[in-house]
């Protein structure tokens, strides 16, 4: 068999087997939901070698739509659920699993496929107990804050902490820290950052103007 066949195979038996433990499959990852956390696991077959590679990772599965309406790109909101594992712009998942498998049997494959699935299943049960909020999901992110700023950014807008978002804007800009998008927006490629920043004061100054009633008011 040729590598491209045997990868063939071997993602077959991966998109087949898990979709019987409740996962959806595309071309070379899988997804899932699980109490509001988006869940992806990617495979990689190794060239010249009969090996089967990747990695299992979630984020919330609300934080990109915050992201897109950030940005201003609300249209991704209407994509598909894969979306969220594909696209350009969306917030990279914390990794909580990597893998490498052998796969001696080039032909049916299955046997260590369908343990390295149940490996992932046991990886995700364990994170859903450990990781059960937003905020624990924030406290984990801080964990890696340097190469996690813009979810952490994303995470604080969108649980309408403002003032603390803008804190953490100034702080990662003061030392440098990449947020790792350069936005297009009518003034041409601005980073993240900036986007942001202006998403929340326009937010902050639209409340201002509109102010929520107040529980029991006739207005």
């Amino acid at each position: 068999m040729t590598e491209k066949e045997i990868e063939k195979v071997q993602l077959r038996a991966a998109k087949d087997l898990s979709k019987l433990l409740g996962w959806k499959f595309k071309r070379n990852f899988i997804y899932k939901v699980v109490d509001d956390f988006y869940y992806t696991a990617y495979f990689y077959k190794h060239r010249r070698e009969n090996k089967l590679s990747g990695w299992l990772a979630f984020k919330p599965l609300k934080i990109d739509v915050v992201f897109w309406d950030i940005i201003n790109e609300v249209g991704n909101k209407s994509m598909p659920l894969s979306f969220r594992a594909e696209a350009a712009f969306c917030i990279n998942p914390l990794h909580i699993l990597d893998f490498k498998i052998e796969v001696n049997n080039a032909e049916n494959p299955s046997s260590e496929i369908s343990g390295l699935l149940n490996e992932i299943n046991q990886a995700v049960e364990k994170n859903s107990l450990k990781i059960k909020s937003r905020e624990d999901y924030l406290n984990e992110l801080f964990q890696q804050e340097e190469k996690s700023t813009s979810a952490i950014v994303t995470s604080l807008i969108g649980d309408g902490n403002y003032q603390q978002a803008l804190l953490k804007i100034e702080d990662y800009k003061a030392n440098k820290f990449h947020s790792g998008f350069g936005v297009l927006t009518k003034e041409g490629i601005e980073d993240f950052y900036d986007v942001a920043k202006a998403y929340i004061i326009h937010n902050t100054e639209k409340t201002a103007i509109n102010p929520t009633p107040a529980p029991g008011s006739s207005n």
